[in-house]
């Protein structure tokens, strides 16, 4: 593995395979606002592997949610859409660190439903949680939300995938105010227990 960073998820599941993988990963110390933008992952193509992944059949995609504040009032993307056009640089969009998904799944659905939102990058979906249930953002974009959205601490009003997800089917997905729009990320093995993206 070169250059694993220690403050990242996203390479838990790689550590397990050091042999069969290799990671080309920014440097965290030295580029820190891009460390997580760049992840190229490729099978070692030398000796026999016991893991041996490709990339659409092998892997899942996990979407992010769109979670509203209570205190912003909004029940629906639409609603998400016309106040932002509304009230221009006054929402806010909490996402995890510049360049990951949730990030990248804001700047997307920003230039797309040609709306201008102020992005808040944390240094991970929880405290966007946090700051959105506070009432100190308007919107999170994580995929940690859905906990929050089931017990009724955030609105959800919108999935990042291309259609709903079979977890939210009463959730819409983004694509349907914002034509055109997919964005999820990979996060685990296709052969990984059934229920760990249901978590």
């Amino acid at each position: 593995m070169i250059g694993r960073p220690n403050c990242s998820r996203f390479f838990a599941f790689f550590r397990g395979f050091e042999r069969e993988f290799e990671c080309a990963l920014c440097d965290a110390e030295r580029n820190r606002r891009r460390a997580h933008a760049l992840r190229v992952i490729r099978v070692h193509e030398a000796g026999e592997s016991r893991f041996a992944a490709t990339g659409r059949r092998d892997f899942v995609n996990v979407p992010n949610y769109f979670a509203v504040s209570p205190a912003a009032k909004i029940d629906s993307l639409g609603q998400l859409i016309s106040y932002a056009k509304q009230n221009p640089g006054k929402a806010t969009c909490a996402t995890s660190v510049v360049g990951t998904s949730p990030f990248l799944s804001c700047e997307l659905f920003k230039r797309m439903a040609g709306v201008q939102m102020t992005t808040v990058p944390y240094q991970g979906g929880i405290p966007a949680i946090q700051d959105a249930i506070g009432g100190r953002v308007t919107v999170a974009v994580v995929s940690e939300a859905l906990p929050y959205i089931n017990n009724h601490q955030l609105t959800g009003v919108a999935v990042t995938s291309a259609k709903p997800s079979s977890l939210t089917p009463d959730l819409p997905a983004v694509a349907q105010s914002v034509p055109g729009y997919d964005a999820t990320s990979w996060y685990a093995p296709f052969m990984r227990p059934v229920d760990a993206t249901t978590r």
